[in-house]
């Protein structure tokens, strides 16, 4: 079993289901990221996580962010204050229909061979 504390701060990123497929996307949070960022977002798995970067018009990184799938939602990982990010996302959505929301508290990620007895045993249902 291995476990992760993650101090950076987090937003959460979610969306309403849209009356236009986006690019075949049909929910916009998803198309949303999935246009900004570097990496694959729409294809990314539930419960998975992988790097990305936000560029400027020349290609240029800036902003970086692991990225979280959670069901219908995804989780922003950054060390930039969430409340500067959030401003520029806002700008950026235009009439899409994505919301944003800072995250406070301390995220614990536990994995691998018998996290789920770990917790279960602590009292924590698995859904």
């Amino acid at each position: 079993m291995n476990w992760i504390i993650l101090n950076r701060f987090k937003i959460l990123v979610k969306g309403k289901k849209s009356k236009l497929g986006l690019k075949g996307i049909h929910e916009e949070h998803k198309a949303f990221l999935q246009n900004l960022l570097s990496n694959d977002v729409a294809n990314l798995p539930d419960k998975k996580f992988n790097y990305n970067l936000m560029l400027d018009a020349k290609g240029s990184p800036i902003l970086d962010f692991f990225v979280y799938n959670d069901e219908n939602t995804y989780i922003l990982d950054t060390d930039q204050e969430p409340s500067q990010i959030i401003e520029k996302l806002n700008k950026l959505k235009l009439s899409l229909q994505v919301f944003f929301e800072a995250l406070d508290s301390k995220h614990i990620y536990i994995f691998g061979q018998d996290s789920e007895k770990f917790l279960t045993d602590l009292g924590f249902p698995i859904p």
